[in-house]
């Protein structure tokens, strides 16, 4: 059985700035140069993307150096000056950004989902940052799910954890769970039946009755609470005696896989037939 060709994507291990850098994208004045100082450099310059819990607030770093020592201030999108807005923003004194969590009737787009620029200046020159897109989400009561699942006896059985769609893009499935407490650890790379793979798939190779004598949940972690829940829908899995014929059909498999270099990477490739498929 062959699943579809898989593009790799491989991240770099690190997306850190360099300690000292010029701003990107961002407009320097013409007293920039001067023979009298030297003009403003960020050291710490803020992401073009910031995500946050309304339960938790968030504060944007940003820091420059030169000669004289810069102001540090926030544009708005219109190039005004970013004020304080008693409750929900405010400039702290080491020039960062701060939001503060809020409660959700307090939320506003103009605060809580905008961009912002950090702006850099003294005598000897203006800089600005690149442009920082704020998005606040607010809270919400959600539940994950695991529903059972059918296989043919031999086969590789496919378990999903269900994330609902309105925060899928915040949480990551970390674990599954089997019975009461017992965690399944991906065993693939020793000769295992298990794996368990980043985008909520839980693989149980050569399917046996006694699999389906369990129930399985999956466990979560919202990225910017930190919350974690077990699925509030425990799943079985179904197996169901040979047939006499059944041809293979692929239940799960990837078109793109992306990890970090030097990690170790799991291709899923699952099907399910009778006689049981083999993989090459």
């Amino acid at each position: 059985m062959r699943c579809g060709r898989v593009l790799l994507l491989l991240l770099p291990l690190s997306l850190q700035a360099p300690a000292l850098r010029p701003a990107r994208g961002g407009g320097v004045s013409a007293g920039q140069g001067s023979q009298q100082g030297s003009g403003p450099v960020f050291i710490q310059e803020p992401a073009n993307k910031v995500d946050f819990s309304n339960s938790s607030g968030v504060t944007v770093l940003c820091a420059a150096h030169g000669d004289p020592p810069p102001t540090l201030s926030w544009l708005l999108d219109d190039g005004s000056v970013a004020a304080d807005v008693p409750r929900l923003r405010r400039m702290l004194h080491n020039g960062s950004l701060h939001l503060p969590a809020f409660a959700a009737d307090e939320y506003r787009a103009d605060v809580h989902a905008t961009s912002y620029r950090c702006r850099a200046s003294s005598s000897a020159g203006t800089i600005l940052s690149r442009r920082v897109r704020l998005r606040a989400v607010v809270r919400q009561h959600y539940e994950v799910q695991v529903y059972d699942e059918f296989v043919i006896l031999g086969n590789t059985a496919v378990l999903r954890c269900h994330v609902p769609s309105f925060v899928r893009e915040y949480v990551t499935v970390t674990g599954w769970v089997r019975g009461g407490d017992q965690r399944i650890l991906g065993d693939a790379d020793t000769g295992g039946r298990y794996s368990v793979f980043p985008t909520g798939e839980l693989h149980i190779r050569e399917a046996r009755a006694e699999d389906g004598a369990a129930s399985y949940r999956c466990e979560t972690r919202h990225r910017l609470t930190g919350e974690t829940r077990l699925s509030s829908v425990s799943g079985r899995v179904v197996v169901a005696p040979p047939q006499s014929s059944v041809p293979p059909r692929v239940t799960d498999s990837r078109s793109v896989v992306s990890g970090r270099v030097k990690d170790s990477l799991e291709l899923p490739c699952a099907a399910q037939g009778s006689p049981a498929p083999e993989y090459r």
